[in-house]
């Protein structure tokens, strides 16, 4: 993805008090049948919850066309659950699919469903409904068979992932500045990113697999 097109593919505005996840963007691990999540009532109210999905070609602009998910090869548990406030339960997601050295994405989307209010019968009032609040995020499942694997271009500025999982790129100002100042863009497989950032005289990591990983000759010595 140029630009970042994988965390403006998961984000969703919500209201104040809503349901609170502690990512949108879940990386399932190659190594990994499975993940677990929390996921928090952000509200004063009992709320039950709801998780769906379904997969896309891949996430961000130029993607999304979604398909069918073959039966068992995302399953969820639970499926559907109550909490009460400012409770949060954990959840696991599941991947029964092929074990290959394909990477796959899907939407997931957690479904705060609507409350209703009973009030006592002999006060003759109407219950009270509140609206369902929705949040999506992406997972991103891993190829079973990873290769993590990239090129850069410093006097170009071009970085291209030439591997079959998707990798962070982070790009710091100069050699000595911190990432809370640095550019952030994910990169899926098969895509370049071009920015002057990337050239020469910024500090450079690649992020991806538990591991952040040094790139470039502009700040770092190599041994001979």
């Amino acid at each position: 993805m140029t630009c970042a097109g994988l965390t403006y593919a998961a984000l969703l505005s919500l209201s104040a008090h809503a349901l609170y996840l502690d990512s949108t963007i879940y990386d399932m691990a190659a190594d990994k049948p499975f993940m677990s999540k929390r996921i928090f009532n952000d509200s004063k109210k009992q709320n039950v919850y709801s998780i769906s999905a379904v997969k896309i070609d891949k996430p961000g602009p130029g993607g999304e066309r979604r398909e069918s998910i073959k039966e068992g090869e995302l399953l969820f548990a639970p499926l559907n659950f109550s909490l009460a406030p400012d409770a949060g339960e954990y959840f696991k997601i599941f991947y029964r699919g092929p074990q290959d050295d394909k990477e796959r994405y899907y939407r997931v989307q957690f479904t705060e469903m609507p409350v209703t209010l009973f009030p006592e019968r002999n006060t003759g009032k109407k219950s009270e409904a509140i609206p369902a609040i929705a949040l999506d995020t992406i997972l991103v499942v891993r190829p079973r068979k990873v290769d993590l694997r990239y090129t850069l271009d410093e006097q170009a500025g071009i970085l291209k992932n030439t591997g079959n999982t998707f990798f962070k790129i982070i790009v710091q100002k100069g050699c000595n500045s911190t990432d809370d100042e640095a550019t952030i863009r994910y990169v899926l497989p098969g895509e370049t990113y071009n920015s002057p950032g990337l050239k020469s005289q910024n500090k450079k990591f690649i992020v991806a697999l538990q591991k952040y990983l040094p790139i470039g000759n502009g700040c770092f010595k190599r041994s001979s």
